[in-house]
Order: structure tokens, then sequence, then C-alpha cells
């Protein structure tokens, strides 16, 4: 429902006409539209507040930007709203960049002149912004030295500061200062300078400016996707920050990056452009935040991200782009993380569905999709499981609300019919029972470049074939379905005994120095004590469905990317003695893997599924754990 609302309002007309206001404020601020200026004061004015003439030249302009009569006309009080706000904080008004020589034929800028004061594109916007009926009377009284200007600036421009780069753009046009009636050029430009100290007072004083002040964007745009972290504003242009993107990036600091390109969109809602005079695409902003998300454990805002890139409402093939292939398949991987394993095979069916229509059913990319599927499928009968929640509940999904459950359904079937149609060793059917346990394995993902470019961070992509990170390397579907698998998301045995009730295998004697911690105390208690000790650390665990031992899903992070692994904690009872011990194992599934060609051959801290660390906590639960059964004793 968000996505359709937010297609209806890019063409709502008011979206149109703002647009188009905001293209006039260029035009005004490089003195293209004198006239239209002259007549948006005459509209501003008290004396003159249903000026038809004013009113007329402000159709004019809105006409030249794509805007019928018919529409602005509908829309008058949003254009006159807009213009107040605009006036008011000094928006229109033409800039000019500053001179440090004099030229003989140009103007002294410290000698009175009947021309509109204007705010020099580095400056504060609110340093010659007053109110447009209080204008006239400074024309003539106001004049400000270029030393106390250049002072000015350098005080409030202790860093870069937030503006339309437009208006510092090279191409914009110096507007020429209007000569004072009844003097010539040369002699207006020969005037005397008078000192500081000598300078009349205004009719009416200027508001004082703070000298560190900068102008900042609106809360709205700062802070456009809603996040509540307090994002402060952007402080430089848009390469400025594209820079600093790319350089957290490098170092895998996702949670900077993350911060950056929520104010990069925020600027770039707001209107700013980098030099070139063109924004990046907003898609492509929103689908890298939402895989900083993914690299650092934030998966339920992952997908709503995920979600907001998909550029229509309807998932048919021919529908889908690159861009909405990429966020599908990240989607998924964020909703298989969050256990929604329905949501995930709807997502994966998306992005199958889109890659079958844009390459074909024997591309590379088509098929991969597809075995992750059958993953899905065989590990945790996605499938079957889809297929009964929709004959219980209207729509078992909570992704793509927008679509119709129709539509949904049909999706699922149909790809789930073209998948099982090739029949062979290396496609078998379809898992006919979820007991089974399942023998289809597949290998890591095929892997791409996780670094950003700063060129698709300053500018949209030349094509969505260049869609960046268009899936995640890091991720692992099988080791996601297999850890909850054993972490009894679906139930995988028809009657399940207790860890308790079930007879412990036996070690050898010789193989009794593989148990990382042995008691006397049975398995009862060693079982009881290794439980209670989990739930005291928060640990997620669980038994296994059929073996004697725990399942314990961990939340890991490493070089800066979050995950789950699983570990298992074995059970074990000695030959001849009535002794137990446990032996903990080293990660057996993760939902991501990391080879050296992703992470670079350089870096040493390549995860190897060690658990030494869990396993030193462990023994260090039942040492306790025994020291205070024996205190109870004594």
């Amino acid at each position: 429902m968000l996505n359709a609302f937010y297609t209806s309002l890019i063409h709502d007309s008011q979206v149109v006409i703002l647009e188009a206001l905001e293209r006039l404020e260029k035009d005004y601020k490089g003195g293209h539209r004198e006239e239209s200026v002259a007549s948006i004061e005459r509209i501003m004015s008290d004396e003159a507040e249903d000026d038809d003439a004013a009113w007329t030249q402000i159709l004019r302009d809105l006409e030249d930007v794509g805007v019928s009569q018919s529409e602005a006309i509908g829309y008058r009080e949003v254009i006159v709203d807009w213009l107040v706000t605009a006036i008011n904080e000094g928006r229109l008004q033409e800039q000019e960049p500053t001179q440090d020589v004099e030229s003989p034929e140009a103007p002294s800028p410290d000698v009175p002149s009947t021309a509109t004061p204007r705010a020099s594109c580095h400056s504060d916007a609110s340093t010659l912004s007053w109110a447009p009926s209080q204008r006239h009377g400074l024309h003539n009284s106001s004049m400000i030295s270029r030393q106390e200007q250049t002072t000015q600036i350098d005080s409030s421009s202790t860093g870069p500061l937030i503006s339309d780069t437009n208006a510092a753009s090279p191409h914009t046009l110096p507007s020429i200062p209007i000569a004072k009636q009844g003097h010539s050029e040369h002699q207006l430009a020969l005037a005397p300078r008078m000192p500081l100290s000598q300078v009349p007072s205004p009719e009416v004083p200027m508001q004082p400016v703070n000298p560190v002040s900068r102008p900042q964007l609106p809360a709205a745009c700062v802070n456009p996707l809603g996040f509540s972290n307090g994002i402060p504003p952007i402080t430089g242009g848009l390469e400025w920050t594209a820079q600093q993107i790319v350089t957290a990036w490098e170092q895998y600091d996702f949670d900077s990056a993350e911060k950056l390109l929520v104010q990069q969109l925020g600027a770039v809602e707001c209107g700013q452009t980098a030099f070139s005079g063109i924004q990046p695409d907003r898609r492509v902003l929103r689908h890298l935040i939402g895989v900083c998300a993914s690299f650092t454990g934030q998966f339920t805002k992952a997908k709503r991200l995920f979600e907001s890139v998909f550029n229509g409402i309807y998932l048919g093939r021919e529908d889908l782009d690159e861009g909405d292939i990429a966020a599908a398949r990240w989607l998924g991987d964020a909703c298989l993380h969050l256990r929604e394993h329905h949501n995930a095979l709807l997502a994966y069916c998306v992005a199958y569905e889109g890659a079958f229509g844009r390459f074909g059913l024997s591309h590379e990319r088509t098929r991969h999709v597809a075995n992750e599927i059958r993953v899905l499928d065989h590990w945790l009968f996605a499938f079957g499981r889809i297929e009964d929640s929709f004959q219980l509940v209207d729509d078992p999904t909570d992704i793509f609300v927008s679509r119709h459950t129709v539509e949904k359904r049909n999706l699922i079937r149909a790809v789930k019919a073209r998948i099982y149609e090739m029949k062979d060793f290396n496609f078998p059917g379809p898992p006919t029972d979820q007991y089974l346990r399942p023998a289809f394995t597949i290998g890591p993902r095929p892997q791409i470049g996780i670094m950003v470019s700063k060129t698709l961070l300053l500018a949209p992509p030349v094509s969505v074939s260049t869609w960046p990170l268009l899936w995640d390397p890091t991720f692992s579907p099988q080791g996601a379905a297999q850890l909850y698998r054993y972490m009894n998301t679906i139930q995988i045995v028809e009657d399940v005994m207790p860890l308790i009730e079930r007879p412990l295998p036996t070690n050898h004697l010789g193989r009794s120095k593989i148990l990382q911690y042995v008691t006397k105390r049975g398995s009862d208690w060693l079982i009881g004590s290794v439980k209670k000790g989990l739930r005291e650390k928060g640990i997620e665990h669980t038994e296994h469905g059929y073996e004697a031992s725990i399942v314990c899903c961990l939340n890991q992070r490493r070089n800066g990317f979050v995950f789950f692994e699983g570990v298992v904690i074995n059970f074990r009872r000695l030959q001849f003695r009535n002794v137990h011990g446990i032996r903990v194992s080293d990660g057996q599934w993760a939902s991501r893997i990391f080879v050296r060609t992703l992470l670079g051959q350089a870096r040493s801290a390549i995860p190897q599924r060690d658990s030494a660390n869990f396993r030193n906590m462990i023994k260090d639960i039942l040492e306790t754990a025994e020291a205070k059964a024996g205190d109870d004793v004594r």
C-alpha cells in the first residue's frame, strides 16, 4: 500500500508543480527572470494582494517549465504559500560570486545603488533575507564594505555549506548591478568610498546573523526514511559525502556508511545536486542503505528498505527490472535471517520470475535462484508449508502488501512448476515428506565485488544492467536453511523424545580426551546445567530432533558482518564408568560464509568457524554449577 501510495505521489499534480517551482527558483537565482521577481514582490506586498498582472507573469513562468494554467490556478494557494516561504528565506534572490579584484568598469560594491541586494553564492542565505515590503527602503541606504562581506563569509564558513550546488556552478551567469538613476556608469564606478562608520542606518534594521550558523536541511529531508537514530544533517556537498561513504565501505565500517548514505539520500530528497548538476538514483541509495543494514544485522530495517526499492506495483516478469531483481534477492535473504520463510520464498520467487523474464530459463543467474528455492523447499518444506498457509489464511506473507493475494499465490505455483520441470540427478523433484532427511545441497553463491563506486553515489547508473550489488555474495541460503531446520523451525521427526530420556552414545576410553568437560553427577544434571546456563546467557538453543545434543544459534559479528551460526553441544557417556561429558563442535552451519577472494588476501581474520570462545563459556558454566552443587552438598 505504501509503494502504491508513493507511486501515486510521483504523478500527483501538486508534486509536478512543486518540482516546477524548484526549477523556477534556480532561474530566479541566476537572474534569468527579472520581471518575474518583480511580479512575485507585488504578489507578496500588502498593497496589491490580487495583482492580476503579477499573477499572470507567474502563470507564464510555470507554463515555461511545463505546468498548464488550469493546473496552476487549481493549486494557487500552494504556489502562493511556496512563494511566501521562498521570499522570506531569501531563496529567490539573485546570486553572484564575490569578486576579489575591482574592475574600473564595474561599480564598486561600497557605493549606494538602487540594485536589489544580492547574496553571495557562498554566504548564508539568511544574511540578506528580509520581508518584501521592507526591501525598497534598504536599496538607497544600506551599504556594506567588501571587507565586512569577507568577514561574514569567513566567520560563517568553517566547513562546507549546505547549498544547492547549482548556485555555485561556474555556469551560473553573474548578475550585473544596475547603475543609480542620474549617474553615468563611469561616475558610479569612480564614486568615493564611504567609511563604514558613516554608512547611514537603514530604515528597517536587518536581522542579526549568527556568524557560525549554517543553513540546514529540514528534518524531513535530513531523515527521509523515518529512522530515529539522530542522523545529523549533511555538512558538505554530495561529492564530499560520497567520498566518506566509499572510505567507510572500504574499511567494512557499514554502520558509518549507512549513516552517511542516509544523509546523502536526505540531501537528494531536498533537491541538492552534484557539481555536474545531476543527482544519484534514489533507488540505488535506498538499496545501498539496505545492504548496510543487512551487513550490520538490522534485518527488519533492511527488509523495509529493499521493499521500497521496487519500482512498480506488479510482480510480473515483464514489470521487473535489474534493480527489482536485486532487491528481491536481498529481501529474501533478510527474511530468511528473520526466519520469515513464507516471505523469503515469495521474495526468491519474484527474483526468479524477473530473472526468467529478463535473462531466460538457462541463464546462470536464473539457475542460481532456482537452486536456492529448491534448498528452501527440501530443507524447510517451503512450498508445502506456504500452500497450506494460503488455505488456512488469506495471505501468510507480509511483504508486497499492495499486491493481491491471488497474484502472489499464482506466482508461487507457477515458479514451483517451472523449477521442477527438469527431473534428473542434478535437479531432484519436490520433497514428498518434511520428515525425510534432505540430501540436496548447493555450493556458495558466485563471488562478486562488494565495494561501491563513487560514481553511483553522485549520478544515476548508466543503465539498469550496472545496478550495484546484485546479490549478497556472503549469504548462504543452504547454511541458513540447515540451521533453522535443526533449530526446530519445522518438525523433523514425528515422535519427539525429550533429550533427558534419550540414551547417550558411548565413547571408548581411548576417546575420552575429545570430551571437553566430564562429570560424575550424571546425565540429568549435566543436561540441565547446560540448559540453565544457556538461558541465563540469553543464548537461543533447542534440543536436536533425534540426536543426543543441543543446537545453539549464535549471533556472530566478524569483519563487520553480522550473521547467525549454529554450534552443537554433544552429550556422551564414557565406557565402563559412570562418567558423562560434552563435546562442543565448531560452527556447523552459518548464514554467511566468507572466502579470501571476497575479503581480500591481505585480511587475516577470515572466519574459520572456530568456537573456542563459546566452548570456554560452556566450561565456565559447568564449573560454576558444579562448584555450587558441591557447596550445597557440604
